[in-house]
């Protein structure tokens, strides 16, 4: 039969410790305090006890009687002398003459009790001097010379034995310390690994015991919690696998459709058609490839490979056209209004001149040309940068005024520094760039598109960029997903760019841009 230790409460293990410290407490008092007697007692110790100089006088008095002169090295150490004689007269010694005076007169009275501390004791000598020793009882130094630099022997002691007890007392307290918090550490252990699996979603684990009562109950809240974790994980596997095959059933249906709609746009192409039509046809076949393609980066990513992008560099003008084609077969399509405006030097120059002879500058469209210098090289995945673009269009001809249509603007910039937000004087932002490029002083291509709508509200501007966001009501419906701008910032971020968002107006709508990494 398995015998089950018995459980202690945190406060009771603490409880323990403070037991141990005033148990060494006291035990180093004790220790202190032998020291202490100890020397002060030993015959041979480094102290002469208080009383030394007494027995001293009482052991030499006939020598002190016998000698015709009384030396200074017959008095015991810290003791004065004077040698007076019959009539009272000093005759030497190391008496100052106020204790000359009060040592006589005590000797004519017969009074060992001085002026002040100390004692005083006669010798009548042989010779019919008289010798007065005045000693006091003190302890002493064995060692003279220990007296004359160390404090006295009783505050020397003092000291000593309070050293020895808080040097005991801080080592007791540290060695507890120690051993508490190891304690501590080992009966917490099991939370700690029960803790480091569930962060690695390592749920297959026996939960351990410990002998303290608190861990126990925090061990079966984690293993509560453990359990719990475990069916909502297996319950997310569960929806995550039947999405996916969702998703995957679904890539395989709009397949077999495409394929007729690529099949006839084929055959219409090959056909003898207007210019017209043939154009529509055309651009029915190529967009039909995009989905194919789009198809196709989902299968894989279904499949858990790595969508396989093809990066390459582009020139300026050749991305600059696409973007122009893109956005005006869109616009076409939707049947609105636009317009276009490219900003670089001589584009300026051409705006000028078109002004000048009267004509719609708006409606023109001009292609991206410049200087050697001007005519850099992108370094990017040109699929990604349209449907990031398309994106960005998609959602502007959805929320514009169909009579205003929208307006797209191309143009070189370098970036001074990156805004991750900017608030007007009542505090509110109304700017929004998303960016984790981190870089300062790039330059970039910037290709803006804007429309005549209602704008972004307050909301929209703070959470536009996050996926499926769809809680601002001025340019979100019901049908839509919230994930253009989303898409678009993640498109960017792995080119080296970002986007940028922000009303133009109060009420003239709202302007988002693609900043496209200009390569060095």
């Amino acid at each position: 039969m398995e015998i089950r230790k018995k459980k202690i409460s945190l406060a009771g293990l603490f409880g323990r410790y403070i037991f141990m410290f005033v148990t060494g407490t006291f035990f180093a008092s004790l220790i202190s305090g032998a020291v202490m007697f100890f020397l002060i007692l030993i015959p041979s110790g480094p102290f002469l006890p208080a009383n030394y100089a007494e027995q001293q006088l009482i052991n030499t008095k006939e020598t002190l009687q016998e000698a015709d002169i009384t030396e200074e090295e017959m008095i015991p150490s810290g003791s004065l002398y004077g040698v007076f004689d019959r009539e009272g007269s000093f005759l030497y010694g190391t008496f100052d003459e106020e204790v000359q005076k009060d040592a006589w007169k005590k000797y004519k009275t017969d009074t060992i009790y001085p002026q002040g501390k100390g004692y005083y004791f006669f010798v009548e000598k042989n010779n019919g001097e008289i010798c007065i020793i005045k000693y006091f009882v003190a302890m002493r130094y064995a060692k003279e010379k220990l007296n004359e630099i160390l404090p006295s022997p009783e505050t020397f002691n003092m000291m000593l034995t309070l050293g020895i007890f808080i040097t005991l007392t801080v080592l007791n307290g540290y060695f507890l310390s120690v051993k508490f918090g190891k304690k501590l550490k080992n009966q917490l252990a099991c939370l700690t690994e029960a803790t480091a699996r569930i962060s690695e979603n390592d749920l297959e684990f026996a939960a351990e015991t410990s002998e303290i009562r608190e861990v126990d109950e925090v061990m079966a809240s984690l293993e509560k919690m453990k359990e719990a974790l475990k069916v909502s994980l297996k319950t997310q596997w569960d929806t995550e696998q039947l999405k996916k095959q969702q998703l995957s059933a679904l890539t395989h249906d709009i397949k077999t459709p495409l394929t007729v709609v690529r099949g006839n746009a084929e055959l219409l192409v090959e056909a003898e058609l207007q210019e017209d039509d043939r154009e529509c046809a055309e651009e029915i076949l190529k967009n039909a490839g995009f989905i194919a393609d789009y198809l196709d980066s989902m299968r894989q990513v279904l499949k858990g490979q790595k969508e396989q992008k093809s990066w390459q560099d582009v020139s300026v003008e050749e991305l600059s056209g696409e973007i122009c084609d893109f956005v005006r077969q869109l616009a076409a399509v939707r049947k609105i209004p636009l317009s276009f405006e490219v900003r670089t030097e001589k584009q300026l120059q051409k705006k000028e001149a078109k002004k000048d002879s009267g004509k719609n500058v708006n409606q023109d469209i001009f292609p991206l040309e410049g200087s050697p210098e001007e005519a850099k090289s992108i370094l990017c995945c040109k699929e990604e940068i349209l449907r990031a673009w398309g994106n960005l269009v998609d959602n502007a001809i959805e929320h514009t005024d169909p009579e205003k249509g929208i307006c797209v603007t191309i143009e070189r910039e370098i970036l001074q520094a990156e805004i991750m937000g900017e608030e007007d004087s009542a505090g509110k932002t109304d700017f929004i760039r998303i960016s984790d490029s981190g870089q300062d002083h790039r330059e970039y291509l910037r290709v803006s598109v804007r429309d005549y709508g209602s704008g972004f509200s307050q909301k929209a501007l703070l959470h536009g960029k996050e996926a499926f966001f769809s809680g601002d009501e001025s340019r979100h419906d019901r049908t839509h997903q919230g994930l253009g701008l989303s898409i678009a910032a993640d498109f960017m971020k792995r080119q080296g760019g970002f986007v940028e968002y922000h009303n133009v107006d109060k009420s003239q709508g709202a302007e988002a841009s693609l900043w496209i990494c200009m390569k060095r």
